[in-house]
């Protein structure tokens, strides 16, 4: 099993030398003491461009990691694709704003 989900954009360069140190000073834990860990570079609706960008008002949450680099923990990951999250509800499309929502639901 894996400690974490890591999404990137096709475009986005991943240097491992500064991810792994990264991990090292946020001391991530490995599965299973990982709980409800959701990281990255955070944004909030005003970064987005709220309030000229209506689609910033579809935010259910103060911060989103932003697309181009963001990880969960393994039980967030099982919670956004199970039964339990209401995705049809805090769906749209922008896909990191998206899993936000469903992170923090």
């Amino acid at each position: 099993r894996f400690d974490y989900i890591v999404k990137t954009d096709s475009d986005a360069v991943l240097y491992p030398y500064a991810f792994f140190d990264m991990v090292q000073r946020h001391h991530l834990q490995p599965y299973p003491n990982n709980p409800l860990v959701y990281g990255g570079s955070p944004f909030d609706k005003y970064m987005c461009g709220f309030p000229e960008h209506d689609h910033c008002v579809h935010l259910q949450t103060p911060t989103y990691m932003g697309g181009a680099f963001y990880f969960l923990s393994i039980d967030l990951a099982d919670y956004i694709t199970g039964p339990d999250c209401p995705r049809s509800q805090l769906f749209f499309p922008h896909e990191d704003m998206t899993t936000g929502n469903y992170v923090y639901s």
